[in-house]
Parts: structure tokens; sequence; C-alpha cells
């Protein structure tokens, strides 16, 4: 997704310096700890960062500033300076292969021809003539403080959502044989219910905390952010020491919880954006985020928008997946409604559902394909923003659902399987709560096929 806090300060205009064809500018200033202690090299990045006998970095086993000029952070700074594709960066890639524009296209952008450009270009540089070390702190922290969350996304997972990694844990003992080969299992190997607990260890902050004079953005998302208390503590840190002037904050949040606290910082950081993470419009959004309520969600949406400031940026950002594919234009609607009821901008920062791989649109029937693609072919026709993200991520849909791909019929069913055993578990309905969707599946039929 682009990166709000700073599209106001970048120069859209501006020719982006390019490094090589596979360059992106995150491994020479951001940093992110996972919620499973993991650190990578960004939240959509593939795998963890590995040491040179291929074991994963934890902040748990090792020393964050050790990591961050380790052999497998110069690793890849050297092959992304000499055109080398990076596993991980493999989402990227196929977005590329779209004809969309990337997350990592969009990064350098924003990050190149911000008010950090020329920083981040003499890093690049020095690391050229270092073996790929980087001879400064990170400017950008992504730091997950566990897996706290009161919802149960459909398309999450337990490192993700202690709610999940609970009810997942149930379902492997009440159905292993069924539900095992539809998730991954790994999060259960060894039952570490403690993996997520490495934030309690006093040496990390005193890490983090030595990091932060020189950090120019703080990500926060979850888990459920604003749940975390860690997250507080950490922006207390920020601002008791005064730094936040010149910080940039962004918040990922479900919008089920809205506290005051976090409306009243937007006036101490240099820039704030909120994403409010809503899958759908209305019973689609409820059965999606399990358990939130849409009258409590358009509540609470309303609630920031009212605080909302030249200093704030609002985005939503819908995982676009099976689910949603037919409810996707609903939401886009109300959203423009909400911008000329409030007469301000809300941008969009489109996700594209990859796994589970039974929720990703490319497995799809033709029938709901049909239907997806007249809606948004309708919703283009009309619109008269000028979000050209928004615009370019429905082109790309278009273009996925447009393309046939293999084992559809196979994913088809896992999703059946999938629907059933949440559904039951949860006490929901998929054919009440996604009744147009549910039609369409039915009468394509393979979805429930055991053939």
């Amino acid at each position: 997704m682009p990166d709000p806090t700073l599209d106001c300060e970048s120069n859209q205009t501006a020719e982006v310096p390019s490094f090589s064809p596979t360059f992106c500018v995150y491994p020479w200033m951001e940093f992110i700890v996972g919620p499973t202690a993991h650190m990578k090299l960004c939240c959509i990045a593939q795998g963890a960062l590995k040491t040179e006998s291929g074991k994963s970095y934890t902040a748990e086993k090792h020393s964050m500033e050790a990591v961050w000029n380790s052999y497998g952070m110069r690793e890849v700074r050297k092959k992304m300076l000499s055109g080398k594709s990076i596993k991980d960066c493999a989402h990227c890639y196929y977005q590329e292969s779209l004809g969309r524009t990337s997350y990592r296209q969009t990064f350098n952008r924003e990050w190149l021809t911000g008010p950090f450009g020329k920083e981040i270009i003499r890093r690049v540089k020095a690391s050229q003539e270092n073996d790929g070390k980087v001879d400064s702190p990170p400017l950008y922290l992504d730091i997950r403080p566990g897996n706290l969350c009161n919802l149960k996304c459909r398309m999450c997972n337990p490192g993700n959502s202690s709610k999940i990694y609970q009810e997942q844990k149930e379902l492997l003992n009440e159905k292993r044989e069924l539900f095992s080969p539809l998730i991954e299992t790994a999060y259960f190997n060894s039952d570490k219910e403690a993996f997520h607990n490495w934030h309690e260890d006093s040496r990390i902050w005193e890490e983090i905390y030595s990091w932060l004079p020189g950090v120019k953005k703080l990500y926060f998302t979850g888990g459920e952010p604003t749940l975390i208390q860690r997250n507080w503590d950490l922006l207390n840190h920020v601002k008791k020491n005064n730094w936040s002037k010149n910080i940039y904050l962004h918040f990922n949040i479900n919008c089920t919880h809205v506290p005051d606290k976090l409306l009243d910082t937007f006036e101490d950081f240099q820039g704030v954006c909120l994403n409010l993470s809503i899958d759908g419009y209305g019973k689609v959004q409820e059965y999606i985020r399990y358990p939130s309520k849409w009258r409590v969600i358009e509540k609470n949406i309303r609630k920031v928008m009212k605080h909302k400031n030249e200093r704030v940026s609002v985005y939503f950002s819908p995982v676009v997946q099976v689910y949603n594919i037919l409810n996707l234009t609903k939401l886009l609607k109300w959203v423009d409604g909400l911008q000329k009821e409030f007469e301000t901008t809300i941008r969009h920062a489109l996700i594209f559902c990859t796994g589970p791989h039974f929720l990703d649109i490319a497995v799809l029937p033709q029938n709901v394909r049909v239907q997806a693609l007249d809606q948004i072919q309708d919703y283009l026709d009309n619109y008269q923003g000028n979000d050209s993200f928004l615009r370019e991520c429905l082109e790309s849909i278009q273009l996925i659902l447009r393309t046939k791909f293999k084992n559809s019929k196979k994913n088809l069913r896992q999703l059946f399987q999938y629907t059933h055993i949440l559904d039951e578990k949860r006490g929901e309905n998929f054919q009440m709560a996604l009744p147009e969707l549910s039609q369409f599946l039915n009468e394509e039929g393979s979805w429930k096929s055991k053939e």
C-alpha cells in the first residue's frame, strides 16, 4: 500500500532514483519485528531474515542492532543493488507482473522523493563501499508487540490474532483431519503459546528506545494495536522526550475500538495516518471480521472523521478476497458518501489476499467473475474521485478476474470446507451473510463437489 504519512511530502512528479530493477528502500531505512518475534524485510515479505546457517533471526535470541547489519541484511542489500531477485519479495514481483505498481515501487517514490530522500541515497551509496552495511540506525520502526486482538478475521492467522490462535487450536483438537490441511499448523507444532511474549524482555525495549531519537516514522498494527499496552508505553516515551514533532505516526485499526487517547495523539506528531481495516459493508464486514458489529464500526469511523484535520490522513484498507468480491463496490460507494458528508478526502489502500490460497479471488468460478467485473466496471465508469491508486487496484482486480487459473475446483472445495467449519464453530451462516455470493457458488456447483 502507499506510505500515506509521507504522501503529502513526496514529489509525485520527480524522477525516482533507480539503483537497480529490484531495488527497494526498506532494507536501508526500515526495521520490523513481528508479533512472533521474527524480523523481516517488511510486513509483506514472505519469510523471516535468516542467519548464515539458515536459521531465522528473532528478537528473543538476537540483538536488533546486530541484525540491522547482519549477514542476512547485508546480502539482501548487495543482491538488490546488483539487480538480483529476492525470494522474500515475491509479492511485489507478482504485483508488477500484473502491470500494477507494487509496494516496492510505491515506497521508493514516496521515500526517495520525500524529505528523507537525500539521507536514504547517502546510506545506499555508503553501503556500496562498506560490504552492504548501513552506518546509521533505521528511520522507520514497525514494532508489533504480540498478537492481542479482539477479532477472528477469516483471512488472518494465529500469528496476528490471539483469538484466531485459540480458535484454531481448539479446531485442531476437534477436527484435526478436516481442518489441518486448510491452515498453517506450524504455529501449533510445539504448542508454544509463549512465542508472543518476546516483548516482555526489557533488553529489547532498551534497544528500541536507543533508536528513537533518529526515527522519522512509527507504524503500529496488530493484533489490534489500540488494545496493546506496549504501544502506548512507546508513544508516551516518545512524547515525554519531545521526539514526537519529528515523527510520522501510522496506525492500522479495526475500528471496533477507537479510544480518545488515540485521537488525542493527532496534535503531538508531525503527521498521522489511520488505516481503517474494513473489509465489507454491513453483514459482509461482520461475517469476515467476526465478531465485529457494523453499527459499532460505523459509529467509530464517524468519530474518527469528526477528529480528522489537515495533519491526519485516513485510508480504507480492505483485504480483497473471495468473501467480499461482490460487496467491494458497495463499500467503496459508502466511503464516497462519507467523503461528501464530511467534505474531506479519504483514500484507499487495497490489499490482495493470497493466503489462505482458497480465499484468493483467482480461484473464483466464471459466473462470480462476470458479476464482479460488471460491478467494478460500473463503479469505475461513474467514479469521480482522483485516487489513482484505487483506480489502479480495481483495474488489477479486473485483470486477475479475466485470467484463468489452474486448480480452482480444488481450491473452491477447500473454501467450502473452511467456510463450513468456521460457520459451525461460530454459529454463523454463509448463505444468510453473503446471499449473492452463495447463490452464484451454488449455481456453479464445484465448491461443494467431492470430485
